[in-house]
């Protein structure tokens, strides 16, 4: 059998990889539509179904419920990093935070019952996913919030955890089919209240 060559085999470990990451795509967009939907215990079997891939193929990528779940959780956390990077630059550093802000509710909202379904099998309630997620979270923030301060747009006496918090309030205080039409009355009433005093 003749010996394939290393450019060979370089393409097909390539290959390899390029369709690993797609799998994994796919896994991790099925489990956030089916764990959000049917809570933390939905079948794993499904999740793979729903990718169109087997089960194993879920298990390499994901030995756990757990796994599956903190890499949903994580994903997420890293698009709304993103979304802040992108925004650091903007013209108007009050509207910056606030669109910045509207991300946030969104992913608070959408992932309400991801981020329940993920303390529900996290073995440590101080989880050092969770911690770093939070962390994340506020580090994506803060260029925003001290760019706005610092613009006098918003109040020297509120810190980032702060508005957080209240903004975490809008969130919980409706359904999540509301919450998507009131976040931006609510955020501007919001905002109205953390404004500089001219």
């Amino acid at each position: 059998m003749p010996r394939r060559s290393a450019a060979s085999e370089g393409q097909e470990r390539s290959a390899r990889r390029v369709d690993a990451r797609r799998n994994r795509e796919k896994l991790l967009a099925a489990a956030d539509e089916v764990l959000t939907a049917h809570g933390p215990y939905a079948p794993l079997d499904e999740i793979a179904k729903r990718a169109g891939v087997g089960n194993a193929t879920l298990y390499r990528h994901f030995p756990t419920r757990q796994a599956l779940l903190e890499a949903i959780y994580w994903t997420e956390v890293e698009a709304l990093q993103a979304a802040g990077k992108e925004l650091e630059e903007a013209s108007d550093p009050a509207e910056a935070l606030v669109s910045w802000l509207r991300a946030f509710i969104r992913h608070a909202t959408a992932k309400r019952g991801l981020a329940s379904a993920l303390v529900a099998v996290v073995d440590d309630d101080d989880s050092p996913l969770l911690a770093a997620c939070h962390d994340a979270i506020r580090s994506a923030g803060r260029p925003l919030f001290e760019r706005a301060q610092r613009a006098g747009a918003i109040r020297p006496d509120i810190t980032l955890d702060e508005l957080l918090i209240l903004v975490t309030g809008i969130t919980l205080a409706f359904k999540r089919g509301d919450i998507l039409d009131s976040s931006t009355r609510m955020l501007t009433f919001l905002m109205e209240g953390v404004r500089q005093e001219k």
